[in-house]
C-alpha cells in the first residue's frame, strides 16, 4: 500500500457477495470417480453424463466461481487468486468503516478450512485470513506513519453444541486444555454484546498469526468417515480495527468476522453415533438457522444470478462503527432481530449479517459423483 486513501466505491456495489470453489478428489474414496459438477466463467453445472437432476436446476451462477480442480489448468484457482476474488475486498470494506464478514460453507471435507485458514507456511497455501491479516497491518502501518492512531484487538470463538468458548483465552485458573466459556447477550440499545471473552490487543501480524495457531490448537476435532480431522464446532474470528486523528481527524471503526463453519453432515454418509451424533445435530440446525439469515440478505443479487444461470443453461442447450464515522448508507434492509435468536452462532455474526455491513460466502464442492446429493445442496443453498 503507497497510499491510504479509501478505495472507489464500485466494490461496495453489494452488500453480499456469493462465490463457488470446487476442490479436487482427495483421498482414496473418491480417487477415479467421475466428477459430478464442473465450471466455466462464473458457472457451475452439473455434468448430465454421470448424474440427473430429474428436472431440477442444471445450472448456478455466482458472482465467482473457483475451479481448484487441475494445477495445470489456465483456470486454476490458487489460494493467492482465491484471496485476490474473495478476501482483499474486505481489506477495502474495513477501512472504508464497514463491517464485513467472510464465510465458508458445505459439506464436511470439502476444504473449508484450507480456504479460510490454509497453512501459515510456505506463504502460497496461506488461506483467506492470513493473506488478509498481512494487508491489515501494511494498511496500519502506512495509517500510523501518517500521523492516525490505530488499535487492533481479535477474539476467537468457537461454537460447540450451543456453547461459546474462547480458543485464546490464557488465564491461570483454568486448567490445561480446558476453555473459557463466554456468554452471549442482547440488549435493547447496545445490541449483541458478549461476557468472558478475550479481547486481545495485537500489534502486528507475527502476534496475530501466533494467536490464531494457539487457537487452532484448542477446537474440538474429532474423525468421522468423510473427514478424518472434522471440526466439531464452528470457528469465528474477529479483528476490530479502530482508527483515530490524522489529517482527517475522523474516527472509524469496523469489525471483520472470519466464520469457518462445521461442516454440513449425513448420518449415513458420516457414519457417526453417541457424542458425535449429538454434535451432529447441533451442527445441523445452527447451519439451519444462519441459511435463514443470509438467505434474507441479497435478494436482488440472487435474482441476477439466477437470470445468468439461466442464459447459461439456455446456451449450453443449444450448443449441446462509531458516530464520527464516514460510513456509506447500506442498501441492506433492516433485519428483524428475533431471526438471530434461535442459535449463538447467529446471535454472535448478528453484527456482521446486519446493518452497515458487507458479507461474502463462500461455497466449498466436492466433484465427487458418490457425494453430489451434498454438492447439490450447497449450490441450492446458494
Amino acid at each position: 500500500f503507497s497510499t491510504v486513501a479509501f478505495p472507489p466505491l464500485n466494490s461496495m456495489a453489494e452488500p453480499i457477495m456469493v462465490g463457488m470453489r470446487l476442490r479436487p478428489l482427495v483421498g482414496k474414496y473418491e480417487q477415479g470417480q467421475p466428477h459430478c459438477v464442473q465450471i466455466e466463467d462464473d458457472v457451475v453445472s452439473v455434468v448430465a453424463d454421470v448424474v440427473n437432476v430429474e428436472g431440477g436446476k442444471a445450472a448456478f451462477a455466482f458472482d465467482v466461481a473457483m475451479d481448484s480442480t487441475d494445477p495445470t489448468s489456465p483456470n486454476y484457482c490458487d489460494q493467492e487468486k482465491c484471496y485476490k476474488l474473495m478476501g482483499r475486498r474486505m481489506l477495502e470494506h474495513m477501512l472504508q468503516g464497514f463491517n464485513t464478514a467472510l464465510f465458508c460453507y458445505g459439506q464436511t471435507g470439502t476444504g473449508k478450512t484450507t480456504t479460510i485458514m490454509g497453512k501459515p507456511n510456505p506463504p502460497s497455501e496461506q488461506g483467506l485470513l492470513l493473506r488478509l491479516i498481512t494487508e491489515v497491518f501494511e494498511a496500519v502501518d502506512n495509517l500510523r506513519q501518517d500521523g492516525h492512531e490505530v488499535l487492533v484487538k481479535v477474539q476467537m470463538l468457537e461454537v460447540y453444541n450451543e456453547k461459546i468458548n474462547d480458543l485464546i483465552a490464557a488465564s491461570p485458573d483454568l486448567e490445561p486444555g480446558k476453555k473459557r466459556k463466554v456468554d452471549v447477550h442482547v440488549h435493547p440499545e447496545l445490541g449483541v454484546y458478549l461476557t468472558g471473552a478475550t479481547e486481545a490487543p495485537v500489534n502486528s501480524a507475527e502476534d496475530t498469526v501466533t494467536l490464531i495457531e494457539y487457537g487452532n490448537t484448542m477446537k474440538t476435532v474429532a474423525a468421522t468417515a468423510m473427514n478424518a480431522q472434522s471440526s466439531r464446532g464452528h470457528t469465528v474470528f474477529k479483528l476490530n480495527m479502530e482508527k483515530k486523528g490524522g489529517a482527517d481527524n475522523m474516527t472509524i471503526s469496523s469489525e471483520v468476522y472470519f466464520a469457518d463453519l462445521a461442516g454440513r453432515e449425513n448420518e449415513k454418509t458420516t457414519q457417526v453415533t453417541g457424542e458425535r451424533f449429538v454434535e451432529l445435530s447441533f451442527i445441523n440446525k445452527s447451519l439451519m438457522w444462519l441459511a435463514n439469515c443470509i438467505q434474507s440478505l441479497g435478494n436482488p443479487a440472487t435474482e441476477r444470478r439466477r437470470s445468468v444461470a439461466a442464459k447459461a443453461l439456455a446456451a449450453s442447450q443449444v450448443d449441446g462503527g462509531c458516530e464520527a464515522t464516514p460510513r456509506r448508507k447500506s442498501i441492506r434492509p433492516a433485519m428483524d432481530m428475533g431471526k438471530f435468536r434461535n442459535s449463538k452462532l447467529t446471535l454472535l455474526l448478528s453484527n456482521a449479517l446486519s446493518g452497515n455491513s458487507r458479507t461474502a460466502m463462500i461455497g466449498t464442492l466436492s466433484p465427487a459423483a458418490a457425494n453430489f446429493d451434498e454438492t447439490y445442496s450447497t449450490l441450492k443453498f446458494a
